[in-house]
């Protein structure tokens, strides 16, 4: 006889499991406790109260009054050195094509065209002869751009129209047109000069240079070619200059003034007749 077991079913409840990320564990639903937020201020984290931002404000104000001066004056005060680096590279570049060349080469010094917009700006340019015919004239040299001194840097000529034995002649530093344009130049053999073969420095009346184009020209013909006279001759070549602010120069009221302006300030830069260097010196 075959007995039959009866075999029960064992019940088996399904608990249902969930994640809780914030706890990284495993708990029965319905028995998850809500985790408790950070109680947040009614202040925003970092954020600053209006008097604090006042604070900060005026401290701001009070460094930028006591230093902003100082960073303007140091960076005036390199405009110099920085002029004296440009006029002496264009110097040693003229000196290079003239000798390289076997011409008479230099570096034009003059205020900008106001016309043009450039008034007040010393600018200056490598120059050679680029006519001889009908007349020995100068203009730009292939090459080499017009460069603007740094700042409100300009030179002036030491001639004697400018200076005596005695120091500035006020007549000559109250031409400003007369003072401030001149033509450094030198001969095939690298040396300084006055004149190119008995003839004062005049330019070509076409050159670029004094185009009345002002994306072009920078320069005023009729002032490059005025001579002492006021004659259209030229001038002669320059051997001395003098390094100034301009706006303080044009400030002063007479020629007196000006004078006195230049034998404080100026900075008297004689150029080396063999070697076409500066001499930097008060």
């Amino acid at each position: 006889m075959t007995r039959r077991v009866k075999t029960s079913r064992a019940a088996f409840t399904l608990v249902e499991l969930s994640f809780d990320p914030a706890s990284l564990k495993l708990r029965r639903a319905g028995k998850l406790r809500t985790a408790r937020r950070p109680a947040v201020s009614r202040r925003g984290a970092g954020a600053f109260t209006l008097i604090e931002l006042m604070i900060v404000i005026s401290a701001i104000t009070l460094i930028l009054s006591i230093t902003l001066p100082s960073i303007v004056g140091m960076f005036g005060a390199g405009a110099d050195a920085q002029a004296v680096n440009i006029v002496t590279a264009q110097l040693m570049a003229a000196r290079s094509k003239a000798v390289c060349d076997a011409t008479y080469a230099g570096v034009h010094v003059q205020l900008g065209n106001p016309d043009h917009g450039l008034g007040g700006q010393c600018w200056l340019a490598v120059v050679e002869i680029v006519e001889r015919q009908p007349n020995l004239v100068f203009g730009k040299s292939e090459g080499y751009a017009p460069i603007r001194l740094p700042g409100d840097i300009a030179l002036g000529e030491l001639s004697t129209r400018s200076v005596s034995g005695s120091g500035y002649n006020q007549t000559g530093v109250a031409n400003e047109d007369d003072f401030t344009t001149f033509t450094i130049v030198f001969s095939p053999s690298g040396k300084l000069v006055t004149q190119v073969e008995g003839q004062d420095i005049a330019f070509k009346t076409t050159d670029v240079l004094f185009s009345s184009d002002p994306n072009l020209g920078v320069w005023k013909l009729d002032v490059a070619n005025r001579n002492t006279n006021g004659g259209s001759a030229g001038e002669p070549g320059a051997t001395a200059l003098t390094l100034f602010e301009y706006g303080k120069y044009v400030s002063r009221s007479d020629a007196a003034a000006k004078r006195d302006y230049l034998e404080e300030a100026g900075q008297f830069l004689p150029v080396n007749v063999h070697t076409g260097q500066l001499f930097p010196r008060k």
